[in-house]
């Protein structure tokens, strides 16, 4: 059986809405890999010990508290051992170059508006491929996200959200069968 010639446009269309989100995004933000760090960056990425030992120091940002290991703080405080562990990998591989660790949340949010776009198409299957395009490009340029994709220390936002889109969208895979009506 041989696939209906309707997919082809259909799968085309897709990929270049694809290349303009792309394309979109390294225009919005692609500028953030010359800033330098900022303040937050030295709490998370710059002067944190865990961090600063590169991937020998992964296992540490599990055992303990995300200021811990900054600042000597027990008791509340915040948890972010896969963002510390992200961070300490960069490190590893970039030392402290800021233009790399801009360029990992400009790269991750690329990922995060394809995710995006991914998931419209499945949650919106009648919906023509532009519409789920035009709405993924509204989110991508809207002035909220500048400060999450421009600090570094923001990569836990964006990583975050990133894994809920994902978790949604194999979500969607797994109740497709099922039709809910109302």
């Amino acid at each position: 059986q041989s696939p209906k010639p309707i997919q082809q446009p259909q799968k085309m269309k897709k990929l270049w809405i694809k290349v303009v989100l792309v394309a979109v995004v390294l225009i919005m933000y692609g500028n953030s890999v010359n800033y330098e760090f900022t303040i937050d960056d030295n709490l998370f990425y710059l002067k944190h010990s865990s961090v600063q030992k590169g991937i020998p120091g992964i296992p540490e940002t599990f055992a303990y508290g995300s200021l811990e290991k900054y600042n000597g703080m027990q008791g509340l405080q915040p948890y972010r051992p896969v963002t510390l562990s992200s961070f300490a990998i960069q490190k590893q591989l970039f030392d402290k170059d800021p233009a790399k660790a801009h360029l990992v949340n400009v790269l991750l949010y690329v990922l995060l508006v394809l995710v995006l776009f991914n998931l419209l198409l499945k949650l919106l299957p009648a919906a023509h491929p532009v519409m789920s395009g035009i709405i993924v490009i509204l989110f991508a340029v809207h002035p909220v996200h500048t400060e999450v994709v421009a600090s570094v220390k923001s990569q836990d936002e964006l990583l975050s959200v990133l894994f809920a889109f994902l978790a949604l969208s194999y979500s969607v895979i797994l109740f497709k069968p099922y039709k809910y009506s109302m």
